[in-house]
């Protein structure tokens, strides 16, 4: 790509399969692309994995640029990422890590540390989204999670070749990533209704969902949040959990 960039210039245009392209390779190019022209380039391209784990731009992290994609961002940033929440998925990431030391040096032969550091992240997502341990459906939703990210991952023909019959035919990905996609949109909705019927009895929590739930019932959104937007929502959401910091 380099040698190419040197012959034709910091700006090329290409083809992958169907897909058009723009290559950038130097930093004049960069603040052309991604500050003068900003908006230009904002909105995320479509395709068929976007519109499968996007919810056909439902969520934030594949939204058209908009008024609906700022609702989400300003969500995201003053709901569910803020100092109250950070300090709240710190607290159960310090007190799950120290059951996992714990536990370790109380162990009396070998330890699995993957299966036990497996375990500790899918219960710190489970108590930041839903305010349980990894159990049940709280279980299947990262299992589930864990598939969808796996198959995005990968690599997807039908993203190049979106058009092809014969590359939807052969391939497999499509339907096993709407299969555990749709997955996980059934668990939230499943976890939504108990919430609901908790709520009505016990009051909430602030736990993510709490929070979207909280706010699904408020009338001051443009856009209203729907069951298949929360799940969106909590889908992106995920990896934040794990990585935010104070």
């Amino acid at each position: 790509m380099r040698e190419l960039s040197h012959h034709h210039g910091p700006l090329m245009f290409l083809r992958l399969g169907e897909v058009p392209t723009l290559v950038v390779s130097s930093a004049e190019a960069a603040e052309l692309v991604m500050r003068t022209h900003d908006l230009s380039f904002a909105p995320r391209p479509s395709s068929v994995t976007i519109d499968i784990v996007g919810s056909c731009g439902k969520g934030i992290g594949f939204a058209p640029y908009g008024d609906r994609w700022r609702q989400m961002k300003k969500i995201c940033i003053m709901e569910l990422l803020n100092a109250k929440q950070v300090k709240r998925v710190e607290s159960i990431r310090a007190e799950e890590v120290g059951l996992l030391l714990r536990s370790i040096a109380a162990a009396s032969g070998f330890v699995n540390l993957s299966k036990k550091a497996s375990a500790l992240a899918n219960d710190i997502v489970a108590m930041a989204m839903f305010g349980g341990k990894c159990a049940g459906e709280k279980s299947e939703f990262v299992l589930a999670y864990d598939q969808v990210s796996e198959l995005v991952a990968g690599f997807f023909p039908l993203d190049f070749f979106p058009s092809s019959r014969i590359v939807r035919r052969l391939s497999t990905v499509e339907r096993r990533l709407r299969g555990s996609y749709g997955c996980i949109q059934r668990i939230i909705a499943s976890i939504v209704e108990s919430r609901n019927a908790e709520i009505a009895a016990n009051g909430d929590q602030e736990d993510f969902l709490g929070v979207l739930l909280r706010l699904q019932k408020q009338d001051s959104l443009a856009f209203p949040l729907t069951p298949e937007t929360i799940g969106a929502i909590m889908f992106v959401s995920t990896p934040s959990i794990l990585n935010s910091t104070t």
